[in-house]
């Protein structure tokens, strides 16, 4: 046995045994006195000197390993910086920063950081590895830009373009060869197959003369029957027409809206709409046209409507016009309170209430009013030949400005039990509408609103997306199609610039 290894052994035991005092050094949380025991112990086994192992003069060098592939330069690195092997919870830490492009000059730099390395021990080249590693942290941050990854694809797109052209022309060139092949061999088979195909072809067109033979026969036989059909059919049809020509000349007479002079100024056109008879204004002689052939004023909003409303229900009308929900509530057996501000169109509600027999004043409640989020009055713009777009927030066009009573509906129904349906259609005023109602929306859950949304709420001053937040926070919306009358939860997106949509709204 060499001295260095008799001293290196001598060593050992003053570190194992301790001081006089029996406090042993090894027990110590001293990085430099475990390192130099782990020294001392790594060296005694690899029959190192004991010069060598002071730890003053030791110094950590990764040169002689630095080209060593990732994980191998780690286990080695340990070995040499920490001597000890890792476990796998470090291994698996480092193979995760080698996959995110860590080199081996900043894992370097992992390991020297270590606390087990006493700070009196040298590290080679540190400062080399530091800013390896530095690099290596700044790349990662970039690659987390979405700026810096669009500029990346766009400088290494040359590159692979190049490449993908290379691969793709030589897959274009095994492909023209391949297709030169299987093109010889289609066409000995189409040459084998026209051959057999003239021979068939000459058997069909003697098949074909006899057929033609036989059609012809059919063709005689079936223009004898046809003859004697149409006759028959016409002389069935002269006496269809003859014995219901009366009856088909009262329906049509039917049809013919009849005109009724009435005491609102221009008169009364009486016309039959759906199940409904129903007076509108002379002037809008066009809209009661349509209404007769049509049968409905909003043909979605009307049908899901219907749906809803039931028997001994509560509903509220608000801008009922000449009352076509009033009549559809009416009709399903509910009760009904209308609104309408407009004396001449109020005063045609209740005609059109009373033509078709709906007279019982515990059933129908109609107020000459205009709905708001407080009780007053107010100046209300008339159209003359559009009563539709009567407003509280009057468009130029308007032929008359007049003065209307408002109400709120909390106040004004506030005697009313249970409401379960409400609708609002006000050109404009819909927010001060809803504004006035918060109690019977919190005393409501689960009631249904039809409300009219869009362009109108403009000329009120009204900014459509708060309003929406503003709805959407006490209610549930859906949109009507007012084609179809199906619904679908509201998306914004699907909202029109310009014109207005039906929503239905359930209280929260």
């Amino acid at each position: 046995m060499s001295g260095a290894t008799q001293k290196v052994k001598r060593i050992l035991q003053e570190i194992e045994q301790g001081d006089p005092h029996g406090k042993r050094v090894c027990d110590i949380d001293r990085p430099r006195e475990q390192f130099v025991h782990q020294e001392l112990t790594v060296g005694l086994e690899n029959g190192m000197t004991a010069e060598r192992l002071s730890y003053k003069d030791h110094a950590i060098d990764f040169a002689d390993i630095l080209s060593l592939p990732g994980e191998e330069f780690v286990k080695q690195a340990f070995a040499a910086a920490l001597l000890r092997h890792p476990d796998n919870n470090e291994l698996d830490h480092f193979r995760g920063l080698i996959r995110s492009g860590a080199v081996n000059s900043a894992l370097a730099y992992i390991i020297l950081c270590s606390h087990e390395i006493p700070r009196e021990i040298e590290k080679k080249d540190i400062e080399t590895y530091k800013k390896a590693y530095r690099k290596y942290c700044a790349k990662r941050k970039l690659k987390g830009n979405r700026f810096f990854r669009w500029v990346h694809a766009a400088l290494v797109m040359p590159t692979r373009a190049k490449y993908y052209f290379e691969q793709s022309h030589e897959r274009e060139q095994g492909m023209l060869s391949r297709m030169e092949q299987v093109n010889a061999q289609i066409n000995a088979k189409l040459d084998r197959h026209a051959q057999l195909l003239m021979q068939e072809s000459q058997k069909l067109a003697a098949v074909i003369q006899a057929a033609r033979r036989e059609v012809g026969e059919l063709e005689n036989k079936v223009s004898t029957i046809s003859d004697s059909l149409e006759g028959q059919i016409r002389q069935s049809r002269e006496e269809e027409e003859l014995r219901y020509g009366t009856l088909a000349a009262k329906i049509d007479n039917s049809h013919t809206p009849p005109i009724v002079l009435g005491n609102i100024e221009g008169g009364i056109i009486a016309t039959r709409v759906g199940n409904y008879i129903m007076g509108i204004p002379a002037e809008e002689w066009g809209w009661a046209l349509s209404l007769s052939i049509s049968g409905f004023f909003e043909y979605g909003t009307e049908k899901c409507f219907k749906e809803i409303v039931k028997p001994g229900m509560t509903v509220v009308d608000v801008g009922a016009n000449m009352g076509i929900y009033t009549l559809h509530a009416l009709s399903a057996g509910c009760r009904v309170y209308s609104f309408e501000p407009t004396p001449e169109i109020y005063q045609l509600l209740c005609k059109n209430t009373q033509a078709n027999w709906f007279t019982d004043p515990e059933v129908v409640h109609l107020y000459n009013l205009a709905v708001s989020d407080r009780a007053g009055v107010v100046n209300f713009g008339k159209c003359k030949n559009v009563s539709g777009h009567n407003s509280m927030f009057p468009e130029d066009g308007s032929d008359e400005i007049i003065q209307v009573k408002t109400v709120a509906l909390d106040e004004q129904l506030k005697e009313v039990g249970k409401i379960d349906v409400v609708k609002i259609d006000v050109e404009g005023a819909e927010p001060l509408v809803v504004k006035g109602m918060k109690e019977i929306i919190r005393r409501n859950p689960g009631m249904r609103v039809f409300l009219e949304f869009g362009c109108h709420l403009k000329r009120a001053g009204v900014n459509e997306k708060s309003f929406l937040d503003e709805l959407e926070e006490l209610f549930q919306i859906e949109l009507i199609n007012d084609a179809t009358g199906e619904k679908k939860r509201l998306e914004r997106k699907y909202l029109p610039e310009e014109g207005t949509v039906n929503f239905l709204m359930t209280a929260k």
